[in-house]
């Protein structure tokens, strides 16, 4: 079982909020549902930063090369400086 969660630190504050969490089975479905919300977030789908964000990651994700290490964190690049998103799958028992 992989477990998923978007989220932030607000650098103002220096509080994490979280987005998006939940569980899937395999890690790939952990990483789809991740990227499904991102692109379809009304703060996210529009900025080209964050979708070359997403690409680079599904890219590097899809590489037969790659394999699966957990836990997987890493930031989400935005066009704004506001807030760092970021991502973390992590297998749980």
């Amino acid at each position: 079982m992989f477990e998923y969660r978007i989220f932030t630190f607000d650098r103002t504050a220096a509080s994490k909020v979280t987005y998006l969490y939940g569980r899937e089975f395999c890690f790939e479905k952990a990483w789809d549902a991740v990227a499904v919300y991102v692109l379809n977030d009304s703060s996210w789908k529009d900025d080209p930063v964050m979708q070359k964000s997403i690409a680079a990651v599904d890219g590097h994700i899809g590489d037969k090369g790659f394999e699966v290490w957990v836990p997987l964190e890493t930031e989400l690049f935005t066009s704004s400086q506001d807030a760092s998103v970021r991502f973390e799958i992590d297998k749980v028992r």
